[in-house]
Parts: C-alpha cells; structure tokens; sequence
C-alpha cells in the first residue's frame, strides 16, 4: 500500500510505503518442465501454498485438510495428464501416450503458479512462446490481473485501517468531534471513488481470464471484505447523520427557549409599559418645576429609581421565563375551555 506524501528533503512525488499484512509477500512464478505429469500432488501443495520443500511421497499439511486443495485452488482446463509406466519412463523417452493437456495454475490468494511442458523443441511451441503462448500470457495479462487483484485487497484493508485509526483517535481525545467528522468524510470520499472508478468483477470478456480472476479474487476473500468495508463505511455514515441530527435538534430546541423567553419578556414588558404609562408623572407639571439644580437632581432620582426597577423588574421576567411560559400555556389552555370553538375572526 503506497500513500502520497510531500516529506521535507523529498521529492515532491515521493512514495512512501507501509506494511498492511503479514511478512508474506504476494508472487508469480512460471514453471517450464520436461515432465510435468510427474509432480505429485504433495509437489503441487508446496508450490500452491510456497511451503518449505519436502518429500514428493508425503504432503505439508492433514489429508482432511488438503480435500478441497484441487477444487479451490487449482485450475485445471487444460491439465489431463497420461501417467506413464515405469518401463515407458525408462526405454520409450516419447512414446506418445502423454496428453498435450500438460498445464496446469495453481492458485493460493498470495501466491499464482503456472506449471507446464517446455514445448521449446517442438515446431510450434505453445507454453513457452514469449510473444503469443502461455509465457507471454503470464508476463502480461496474468500478472496484470494479480496486480488488481492485490491493488483490491490493500485498498479495501487501508480504507478499513482508516476508519478504525479514525475512530480510535476520536476516543482517545486526539481529534475533536468535528476534526473526526472531517477524516470520516474525506475516509468516505476516497471509498466512493474507489468504488465508482476502481471495483470491478470481471477483467476479460474472455472466459478462461474471468475464471482465473474469479478464483484468484475468491482466495483473496475481497468480496467478503469489500462487503465488510461498506458495511463500516455505512455504519460510519448513519453516526455522521445522527450527530448532524442531533445537533439540528439541540440547535432547535435553543431557538425555541430563546423564542419562548422573548415571547415572556414582549408579553409582560408591554403590560409593565401599560402600567408605567399610568403612573407616569404628568407632563403638565413639568413645565411648573423650577430649573433650579435641586430640581435637576431630583428628576434625575426619580428617572434612576425608575430605570432601576424596570431592569430588576425584566431581569426577574427573563430568570422566570420557562415558568411563565409554561403559566401562560397552561392560561391558554385553560381559555381554550372556558371559550370553546372556533375564535371569532
């Protein structure tokens, strides 16, 4: 898995690589023998699987284990061999009886072998062949499609990586809630693409390629974990849009206090203004008072006074404003009972 980085004293395409699996690393290997029929199936185990080299009597692993080795990981089109007999192995060198059928891929997930005859004295060589046989096949399309096919899995591994180092950031207090927001949708951005221009089934309208990739793929299990990543990936989503939600209520709910209490406060500033305008001094016996600065004091004392008990008085309508609210509700409801039907218009 490879990332894109501009590292100080690097080029500015510099590559950096990081390990994402086991310290097995993903091959090809291309087989030419004289006699491939003679490989026993232990032979075919070890080349499969790049076990250690053994016996060709005896097999690596349990016969119980090993029951499904020719089925899913061997693929067998054009591998029909003719055994041969002890006395044709020894005094008939070309006797004739051994099928063309000598080709045989063999198919691990990790690992893709290709063993067949080396055809090179023949007149039209076929496995062998650099520019249209089976070699050419394997140095282009086969290691083409094991390139997609790995390209695939590290993709899907890296992106599932991401959202759990996302997450384990976020519990750990290394990322704020809307810096963690942030690297899950750029997480769910690169995913989308990957999806739309990088997944795919099928990499041939030729049979034999679709079969191959489909058992290669099948082994790399990267349905399973593409299936996996999107399910994360739609898990990530629906927390994403609940905490969108949330917040849209939390915010609602804050206007609507806000819109309460200045509903409270309009409702009985207006009866205090009411009432204020009643007990206000007349505005004839202004024009009697003297100009004298006793006189200017006292006004002065008396506008105070009466600026201070407003502030306390909106200040105790504010602190109260859920309760009043709430009274007056309840007075509606209680109108409402008394006067039922529809208001006049």
């Amino acid at each position: 898995s490879a990332e894109l980085h501009e590292p100080v004293g690097r080029a500015k395409e510099a590559f950096l690589f990081r390990q994402i699996e086991d310290e097995r690393i993903p091959f090809m290997a291309y087989l030419s023998l004289d006699k491939p029929e003679r490989l026993t199936r232990g032979d075919f185990i070890r080349l499969a699987f790049a076990d250690d080299r053994g016996s060709s009597d005896s097999l690596p692993y349990a016969h119980e284990f090993l029951k499904d080795f020719d089925k899913n990981h061997c693929y067998d089109r054009y591998w029909d061999p003719v055994k041969e007999t002890v006395f044709e192995r020894h005094f008939v060198p070309n006797n004739g009886r051994v099928s063309w059928m000598t080709t045989r891929y063999l198919c691990s997930g990790y690992g893709f072998v290709m063993v067949g005859k080396d055809d090179r004295a023949d007149r039209s060589p076929f496995f062998t062949d650099e520019k249209n046989g089976a070699l050419a096949h394997f140095r282009r399309h086969y290691f083409q499609m094991g390139l997609i096919a790995h390209y695939h899995r590290a993709a899907l591994l890296a992106f599932s990586d991401a959202l759990s180092q996302g997450v384990a950031k976020r519990d750990s207090g290394q990322l704020t809630s809307q810096q963690f927001h942030e690297a899950i949708n750029e997480i769910l951005d690169g995913l989308l693409s990957f999806t739309h221009r990088y997944w795919f089934r099928e990499v041939s309208n030729q049979l034999q390629a679709r079969e191959l990739f489909t058992l290669w793929t099948r082994n790399l299990e990267t349905a399973a974990l593409f299936e996996q990543v999107r399910q994360e990936a739609q898990d990530a989503k629906n927390f994403l849009d609940m905490e969108a939600q949330r917040r849209q209520t939390d915010t609602g709910v804050k206007l609507s206090k806000s819109a309460m209490r200045l509903s409270v406060v309009a409702t009985f500033g207006l009866a205090a203004g009411l009432i204020s305008s009643f007990l206000a001094i007349p505005w004839h016996d202004l024009a009697e008072l003297s100009p004298s600065p006793e006189a200017f004091w006292r006004q002065f004392g008396f506008i105070a006074a009466a600026a201070v008990v407003t502030i306390g008085f909106l200040a105790v309508i504010i602190a109260a404003s859920e309760k009043l609210g709430t009274w007056l509700e309840r007075l509606a409801e209680f109108g409402k009972k008394i006067f039922p039907g529809k208001p006049p218009s």
